[in-house]
């Protein structure tokens, strides 16, 4: 289950924001690998939102969010049970969303270790 705050001891999970490159707003921001569906809520253009604590957290980039009444995929999906994803390391991150015209949904996402 996800929960805010840095007090957490990071050997034993991860803390990962969302930083919105793009030039609209993004609503309703979930990682797309969290199993606990964790909604980062509104983020701004060009923003960043608040650290969450996770367990663990694939290392997957990838995210869902709406944007004017329409959902957009970000990163790279793998479809269930292809293959297994590795898990990301202890520590803290940000996921960049960001366009890119050359996906199917035009938004790629990274992370980047802080």
């Amino acid at each position: 289950m996800a929960s805010f705050g840095c007090r957490k001891n990071m050997q034993s999970g991860v803390i990962i924001r969302i930083e919105n490159s793009t030039n609209f707003i993004l609503d309703s921001v979930i990682l797309y690998y969290d199993t606990t569906n964790y909604n980062y809520g509104t983020i701004m253009p060009n923003q960043t939102s608040q650290y969450v604590y996770f367990k663990s957290m694939p290392n997957g980039p990838a995210a869902m969010a709406d944007t004017a009444n329409t959902k957009i995929l970000t990163g790279h999906l793998i479809p269930p049970n292809t293959i297994p994803i590795p898990i990301l390391a202890n520590g803290k991150y940000t996921l960049q969303i960001f366009p890119d015209s050359t996906f199917l949904y035009h938004y790629d996402a990274k992370f980047i270790k802080d």
